[in-house]
């Protein structure tokens, strides 16, 4: 090779930049390789967690049983069914579920609507627990069931189906209780993520002869439950349920009240933010709770900000200048929803039956997003998020009463 060429090669060989390397993007495909193979050969584990918690016989005793944790679905196509931290308007009519723009038939007479930012938990007089999530109807839970009689009425041990299962006004978690055996005084606690589509943990609770238990709340990933308080303004102790921890210990019910308060999603009706009721669909019965707004001069009157203890000021439409509202359910941490107008009965009861509105508290204003052509009759008024759910609770009862003598 001639001196020439061989200082060109040279050249050239110095002039060609080394290959960058990219560690991390490496590593990351060579780990999704390893989980694909690993998937397709059906390889998997369950992390098993012996926890054991030892808890003052306050309202329960807790057996000593391992807590575990059960595997997660493999992960299949998103489940939203609105964008992240947004829930769609839920409301049912007969079987119809309604998640935002999605109507869904769910072949069920179901009692109860519960929602999640991944969809709705569903619940049936045969005391099934469903979740929907848009796409899929899937019998997660139950509970004991609700008892049909001839001539109609319904019997059971447990409360409303509203109070059946719980939610938070945001996230992904459920919370309900089990009895194995029918056994009232052997419930198990199962906290469920509605994302993953999964049971977190199943807590078995022994509770005290004669009593009876509930679950009262979820409020920041945790779970509090307490004796059912029935007609009572609230329960007289509590347990609160960490889900990352599994820790069940008892509280102070001042630590619920504030934790229900803490949530980023709440509002106060009083006469200031320390003083009054949280603004909740677990409202009925409960005088710690409650649903009903009035409107005055077309404004909701005396709402709050329990976080800023500013006063919430939001106008409504014309045609609604007077009268009162029931808060229906949590869309984002600035929009919510009221139903308007009330409907009477023989017993001089009274509950929602109208116009779908949407306030938004940035904006000042709730506007009209259904109005009552869509339920032009009693008998179609939308079953509502929340422990009654409205006119529409009623008539589903009763339609699931009818079915389950029509089948005996």
């Amino acid at each position: 090779m001639t001196n020439p060429l061989r200082e060109s090669l040279s050249r050239q060989a110095h002039a060609v930049e080394p290959p960058a390397l990219d560690v991390h993007t490496l590593v990351s495909v060579g780990e999704k390789r390893l989980r694909r193979r690993r998937f397709g050969a059906g390889a998997g584990s369950v992390l098993a967690v012996a926890l054991a918690v030892g808890v003052p016989a306050v309202v329960w005793d807790l057996p000593d049983e391992p807590r575990s944790v059960e595997k997660p679905k493999p992960p299949g196509p998103p489940r939203k069914v609105e964008a992240p931290g947004t829930r769609p308007i839920a409301y049912g009519q007969g079987q119809t579920l309604h998640l935002g723009n999605r109507e869904i038939d769910t072949g069920l007479d179901f009692l109860s609507v519960a929602v999640t930012d991944d969809g709705a938990a569903l619940t049936t007089i045969d005391g099934g627990i469903w979740f929907a999530d848009g796409r899929t109807v899937e019998r997660i839970g139950s509970t004991i069931a609700l008892r049909a009689k001839r001539g109609g009425s319904v019997t059971g041990p447990i409360g409303p189906p509203g109070d059946w299962v719980i939610t938070d006004t945001a996230g992904s978690l459920l919370a309900w209780l089990e009895y194995p055996g029918e056994r009232p005084d052997r419930p198990e606690l199962v906290v469920y993520d509605s994302a993953r589509r999964v049971v977190l943990d199943r807590r078995p609770i022994e509770v005290p002869d004669g009593g009876s238990a509930t679950v009262l709340a979820i409020a920041d990933r945790a779970v509090f439950l307490g004796e059912d308080p029935g007609a009572s303004p609230q329960p007289d102790s509590a347990h609160r349920y960490d889900v990352d921890t599994g820790v069940l210990e008892p509280v102070d019910v001042a630590e619920l009240a504030a934790a229900r308060r803490g949530v980023g999603r709440a509002l106060v009706v009083g006469s200031s933010a320390e003083v009054g009721s949280l603004l909740h669909t677990e409202a009925w019965g409960r005088t710690n709770f409650v649903q009903r707004l009035t409107v005055k001069d077309s404004e909701l009157e005396d709402l709050y900000d329990p976080h800023t203890g500013e006063q919430v000021r939001l106008r409504v439409p014309a045609g609604f200048e007077s009268g009162q509202m029931w808060f229906a359910q949590w869309l984002d941490d600035t929009r919510f929803t009221l139903i308007s107008g009330i409907s009477g009965n023989s017993e001089g009861s009274s509950a929602p039956r109208g116009d779908l509105l949407v306030c938004r508290i940035t904006q000042g204003r709730c506007d009209v997003r259904l109005d009552r052509s869509n339920w032009p009759s009693l008998s179609t008024a939308p079953l509502l998020p929340g422990q009654m759910g409205g006119v529409g609770a009623e008539f589903a009862m009763g339609r699931a009463a009818q079915a389950v003598l029509q089948g005996e």
